[in-house]
């Protein structure tokens, strides 16, 4: 039977957000960028989910059992215990073995290219190159005749999401490859401050090339981590050759500057909800002044231009 109501942001990662002093650990605050207002207090068992997001379809058309989301769920009993353990002051670095590296990269691929913001791009290109396949047809003659029940019923070419799921395992791979050979910081949010996340919670940067992607080795990748670690892998190019052993895996702070920068660059990519531990009037006037940002994806030739491998 497959799973009605999916997570698109795994409930174990959200759990490093959740509210302090609660009596239950699955409370989380809700901040809308669709609705605005003030954020509500939710557990992260609703938050966010789709229908059916990982299931796939027999050659009947009947929705199969959910072998995504199992998969993806063994990966995050693998991960999210090492995102747990990851602790040190300022000036330390974090000492990971070879396996857990990779493990944590493509835990931050696939939380970035599992998301709608992600797979609904993937799924329109699929119906757009199936559109024009249909015209290509159509306009050298070569459809078959439409059979007498069909004639005068205007008909919809729709790509299925699951047609989206394949893409999105190989761009994850892509993804983390990439940010295994990139420059890995950790960062502690300002004292008494932490970090948010979103439906949407891997953000990159490409400012050497709007049309780089995520995959790009120019490109940097941030995803908060927990609310009092985030992970910043950037480009190589950006650390001298002499420092990058030395430096790789430092733990640094951001100041309260920064801190609230990285939060607004959480919020400007999330597609519609933001999560925090806390509720705050600076929060909800960011949240409506971002109310129509997203970070998504397009592809060269069928959209806005933004290519991602």
């Amino acid at each position: 039977m497959a799973v009605k109501n999916a997570h698109t942001v795994t409930k174990g990662y959200l759990k490093g957000f959740t509210i302090k002093g609660k009596s239950s650990n699955k409370m989380i605050c809700v901040y809308d960028k669709e609705k605005g207002g003030q954020p509500v207090i939710r557990s992260i068992k609703k938050y966010p989910t789709e229908e059916f997001y990982y299931a796939q379809e027999d050659k009947e058309g009947k929705l199969t059992n959910d072998a995504m989301e199992q998969a993806l769920g063994g990966m995050e009993n693998l991960v999210i215990p090492i995102i747990r353990s990851l602790r040190g002051r300022v000036g330390q670095k974090v000492e990971l073995p070879g396996e857990e590296i990779g493990f944590l990269a493509f835990f931050v691929a696939i939380s970035m290219t599992r998301v709608p913001s992600v797979r609904e791009p993937i799924r329109k290109l699929n119906e757009e190159m199936a559109k024009r396949v249909f015209n290509n047809l159509k306009d050298v003659g070569e459809l078959p005749e439409v059979p007498d029940i069909l004639k005068g019923v205007s008909l919809k070419l729709v790509a299925k999401n699951w047609a989206t799921l394949g893409p999105m395992i190989t761009m994850a791979d892509e993804i983390s490859q990439s940010m295994v050979n990139k420059y890995w910081e950790f960062f502690l949010p300002a004292p008494g401050m932490t970090f948010v996340t979103s439906d949407n919670p891997v953000f990159f940067k490409c400012n050497e090339n709007e049309l780089m992607g995520p995959a790009n080795p120019l490109s940097e990748i941030c995803m908060p981590l927990r609310k009092d670690l985030a992970l910043v892998c950037s480009p190589l190019t950006k650390v001298k050759t002499s420092e990058r052993s030395q430096c790789h895996g430092l733990i640094f702070q951001f100041d309260e500057k920064d801190t609230v920068k990285f939060n607004k660059d959480i919020t400007w990519a999330a597609r519609r909800y933001i999560f925090a531990d806390f509720k705050s009037k600076e929060m909800v006037k960011l949240v409506s002044d971002l109310k129509d940002t997203e970070q998504t994806i397009s592809f060269d030739g069928f959209g806005e231009g933004k290519i991602v491998i």
